[in-house]
């Protein structure tokens, strides 16, 4: 698979971007690595399934996902094109799925024996401080999510969203997630959300409108 030579400025490059081509082309040939297709709302992996590899996602976006007893999931995580899943519970020593994993669309990842990866690391210092770095964004990430299913108000949740994802010194934000997928990531439904925005903002604590939502106590 090619890949792009440099990233966009002060954007840290993916690890298929800083996967040297000749190693790769090796480990496909020696089974150390392989590409794996899921299409649309495949089921990647079950919450307790044991975690043999670092997946890379090379197309599409998956899930990290919980179900409730009743059956109900509640996405906690996304991964998008050139994000590493799977890692931190290798290198933890965990290696157990704690939530599910399906994809959202039609998706293919590369699959890598970790101890060939952390061979590759300890000798690439680029493949090692990108790996580093995903695994620090997305653990980040992971744990984000979780704090939302925590029993806290919605408007706790929204206000909590809102100041993770905006940057220093914004306090207007255009979410990347549609309400009905905001409300889904944030364990409520979408009529609480909707609920809960029509009062926050009699309550002056935010302004929006079809696309933006403003934060007007930071």
């Amino acid at each position: 698979m090619p890949k792009t030579k440099s990233a966009m400025p002060n954007t840290p490059p993916t690890l298929l971007q800083v996967l040297p081509e000749a190693v790769l082309s090796e480990w496909i040939n020696t089974g150390t690595a392989r590409y794996v297709k899921f299409d649309e709302s495949a089921l990647i992996y079950l919450a307790g399934d044991p975690c043999t590899a670092v997946d890379v996602v090379a197309e599409g976006q998956i899930a990290v996902e919980k179900m409730d007893e009743e059956g109900r999931l509640t996405r906690i995580s996304q991964f998008g094109a050139g994000d590493v899943f799977g890692a931190n519970l290798i290198f933890s020593g965990l290696k157990v799925f704690p939530f599910g994993v399906s994809a959202l669309k039609p998706s293919k990842l590369l699959r890598i024996d970790p101890e060939a990866l952390i061979r590759l690391a300890m000798a690439n210092r680029e493949v090692l401080l990108s790996l580093l770095m995903a695994i620090s964004i997305k653990s980040f990430a992971l744990s984000q999510g979780i704090d939302y299913l925590t029993g806290r108000s919605i408007e706790d949740k929204v206000l909590i969203y809102l100041r993770q994802n905006l940057q220093h010194g914004q306090i207007r934000l255009q979410p990347a997630l549609s309400k009905k997928a905001l409300a889904e990531y944030l364990d409520i439904s979408r009529t609480s959300l909707s609920r809960a925005l029509r009062q926050m903002k009699s309550d002056g604590l935010i302004d929006y409108d079809r696309s933006s939502i403003t934060l007007l106590k930071p």
